[in-house]
Parts: C-alpha cells; structure tokens; sequence
C-alpha cells in the first residue's frame, strides 16, 4: 500500500510538471512576442514624438508634416493609429490622415497620467476607439515642449483583436484561459472572453497577488471571475509592467493522472496488469519529454529572425560534413556572404525595414541551395555562411554568384549603395578533391576573400577564377 501511495503521488506530480513545463513555454513565446510588438509600437511613438517635438516640423504644410512625423511609424496590422494629442487634448496629427478627425483625449487616463508628470511609456485602460469593434490599449509618452512644461501626447493604439484571435487558435484545452493584466491588475485580455471581465482591476484578488513579485512561476488557485479551479503560469513580458498569464482546470491537468489511479487501484487485484499499465504510462511520459527536448533543440539552433541555423548549429553540421568529404575524397567549399552599406541602410530606413531584408537575403540564399544537402546559416549581424559539399572552386563560385544575383534581382533600394540596391558581397574557399578540408582554415579564407571583395568595390566575388564583377543597376519597369 505504500508504494502504491507513493507512486499515486508521484504521478500526480509528474502531471503537474508536465502541465507546468507546457504553460510555461507557452507563456514564453507569447510574452516575447508581445514584447516584440510593443518595441515596434514604443518605437514608432517615439519617433512621432521626437519629430513634434521640432517647431521646423510643426510649422510644414500637413501633407509633408504627416509623412516626416510618422516617416518611421510601424505599419503592422496590431496597431491601429498613431496619434499626436496637444496640451488640451485635441488631436493634432494623426498616422493615417493629413488632417485627423476632431478627437480630443483630455479625459482620459494616458491623458491626465502624463500631464501630471513624465511616466515614461504608459499603458492605458482598455478603450473602445470609435469605428472599430475591438478592444484597444493605449501606449503612450509625453511630449515636452520648448520650455520644459507638458506639450502632449504621443499615442499609439494597440488592437488587442490580433491577440485574441492568436490565443483562439492555441490548444487551450477545455476551460482552459488565456490573459494579459497590467500590473496594477487591469485585465486587458481573456481568452475566451467573458462579458464585463476587460478593463475589471484584479488588485487584491489573491490569484493576481502571486504574479506581483515574481517574473514568471506556477501555482492552483481558484478564479475569481468564474469560480474554476485552474493551474495558472504566468510570466512578465520583458520589462513592461504586463504579466501574461495561461490557465488549465485542474481537471484537464489532472484528469490522465486521475485515470491511471483508478487503473492502478483496479491493478491491486492484478499485480501483473498493472505494472504493464504504468509501464506504459511511463513511457509516454518519457516519449513526451523527448519530443519536447527536441523541440527545444530546434530552437536553440535555430536564429529566430532568419529561420536559418545558428552560428553554432552550423559549424555542429559543417564538421560532419568535412569528416565525410575527406573520407569520401571529395571537395567542399564555404561562402562567406555580407550585405553591403547595411549599416548605412539601417541608419537610413530604420531597423524593421534591416530585419526584412535579412530574411530576404536568408530567402534568397536558401533558393539556390540543395536540399538536404548545402548548409545555410546567419553568422553573426548581416553576414552569412553557406557550407557546399560536393562543390569545388568553379562550382562553389557559380553559386556565389547565384546567389549575388538572386539578392540583385530583389531590387530592393539602397539610397546610399553604389547600386541603389541592396547587393551583397561574397568570398569563397575551397578543398579540391583529395584535400582534407579543414574547416576553421576553410571559413578564416573565405572571410579573407569577402574582405578583398569588400576592398575591390563591394558587389562582387571573390576567391573564384576571376569571373567579371558586377551585377547592373536594373532598369525602372514600366509602371
């Protein structure tokens, strides 16, 4: 009886861990993301209010004044409008308009929290915005003027619909919830949603008291909202004061445990049957963890930007790789692959737009690879590596500039290139066949190559038979 009671406890403990582990990397992604979206926001609101903040800029017409204030405003579809309020709450600029709709703001929270005094980046009350049916919040940050006192508001909406709809398409499971709360516990989101729960504070609740502290943990408590008794996880997003939260009954958390305690107290009378019943119950747990080890290894080799593999999965593949070439006796060559002015294009069209043409240049290097077999990686900032096995100088070289020209054919402008495009610059460094290749040799030549095409004018290859230099300039199409 006391084994029977200590693996009955046991189990019961496994199902919580198991259930805490799945919360918890849910809890994770969606607190990153989020997080992700709020620095896009935060930045385009910045940008807003530093370009107000000018008296050359409020002084243009309202056409231009709208595109050089919201020149660097985010355009995803989870915010709804930027929008500059003045000192008595009228909308002066607006993200989507020349001239913005008679709005005025001042009586509301985001309002009056930084007239009193500068918060910094503050998080509204979930609000209605006239015209739309979802939920929205409002970041927003103080405008100061030339004196130093308060001058308005930079505010931008965010639409609280795109999170619900990515939170109904999550498993939650039966009564199981998704919420987003400010920490001074305003619910913003409920997933499912529960008629008069957005905007009701949790202060005091002592559910929403365990997530005050701490940045992430678990813990059972009952809901205060309907009564059910869940194991809810909870995490911080970044450093904002907003805790995302996931929630299972604990019935569904529990309701496999509670199945194989009635078969294991069936199995008292059937010693036999009932260590098959938990060996087997024991080895789904194992399969379990093992798949989710997995997927954890997929993340960690993975560079979340590009999709690509890592810089440390890369070189993990490339090893195995030469070990085969050099066994086999035939050639492998590496490309090292650096995007041009990319520092200057950054500087120029700002951050987001660098991050796509990352994942461009990522595509187009993948296209003109072999599946299964080259191996594609980001090194490090805007410079890739790509592993050819297989290939010697003439071929690793025509793929270079493959890939020089897939990159050309983007199109994509670069004011400050020499081009007018994004190109990308590539070296090369091969082991013919019959010479083991030496891979930290192999990569430290084509570095060196990517310099010389750095140094010989950008746009090119280098480390190839000298095959001519640069892609042209494409022509305007027609509109």
């Amino acid at each position: 009886m006391v084994v029977f009671a200590v693996v009955l406890a046991d189990s019961r403990a496994d199902a919580r861990r198991a259930a805490e582990a799945a919360e918890g990397n849910l809890t994770t992604a969606l607190a990153r993301d989020l997080d992700r979206n709020v620095e896009l926001l935060d930045l385009s609101i910045q940008a807003a209010r530093d370009a107000w903040s000018d008296p050359r800029i409020r002084a243009l017409d309202p056409e231009l004044r709208q595109l050089v204030v919201f020149d660097h405003s985010a355009t995803a579809s989870f915010i709804d409008a930027i929008l500059v309020v003045d000192r008595t709450g009228a909308v002066v600029a607006d993200s989507h308009s020349a001239t913005p709709p008679t709005r005025e703001f001042r009586e509301a929270d985001f309002f009056k929290a930084q007239a009193s005094r500068d918060v910094g980046l503050y998080i509204g009350r979930p609000m209605h915005v006239p015209g739309k049916p979802d939920w929205h919040v409002a970041f927003s940050r103080r405008i100061t003027a030339d004196d130093g006192s308060f001058g308005g508001v930079a505010v931008g909406f965010l639409n609280l619909g795109y999170l619900t709809e990515t939170y109904q398409h999550l498993p939650l499971g039966p009564g199981g919830v998704l919420l987003l709360l400010n920490a001074d516990g305003t619910l913003l989101v409920r997933e499912p949603e529960l008629r008069g729960a957005i905007g009701r504070s949790l202060k005091g609740n002592p559910v929403f008291d365990r997530m005050i502290g701490p940045d992430t943990g678990a813990f059972e408590g009952v809901s205060s909202l309907d009564g059910q008794s869940r194991l809810f996880a909870f995490r911080r997003v970044g450093i904002l004061p907003l805790i995302q939260a996931v929630a299972a009954t604990t019935d569904a958390v529990y309701a496999g445990w509670r199945i194989k305690a009635t078969v294991l107290g069936a199995v008292m009378a059937a010693l036999c049957s009932g260590i098959l019943a938990l060996l087997f119950g024991l080895k789904g747990e194992l399969q379990h963890r093992v798949a989710a080890e997995r997927a954890l290894d997929v993340l960690a080799s993975t560079d979340p930007l590009t999709g690509l593999a890592n810089r440390r999965r890369f070189f993990e593949r490339a090893a195995a790789r030469c070990d085969a070439a050099a066994r086999d006796g035939v050639p492998l060559s590496v490309l090292m692959i650096d995007a041009d002015h990319f520092k200057s294009f950054n500087d120029l069209y700002g951050h987001v737009a660098g991050d796509r043409v990352l994942v461009a240049l990522a595509r187009a290097i993948e296209g003109e690879m072999r599946v299964g077999v080259d191996v594609a990686a980001r090194y490090g900032g805007e410079e890739f590596i790509v592993l050819l096995p297989g290939l010697g100088r003439r071929e690793a070289f025509a793929v270079a500039e493959a890939i020089r020209g897939a990159v050309a054919r983007m199109a994509e402008p670069h004011e400050r290139a020499t081009a007018g495009i994004v190109t990308v610059s590539t070296g090369l460094a091969s082991a013919e066949a019959g010479t083991p290749p030496d891979l930290r040799i192999l990569v430290e030549a084509a570095d060196a190559e990517l310099y010389r095409s750095k140094r010989d004018g950008r746009n090119r290859s280098s480390g190839g038979e000298r095959v001519a230099a640069r892609y042209p300039r494409p022509e305007p199409q027609p509109a």
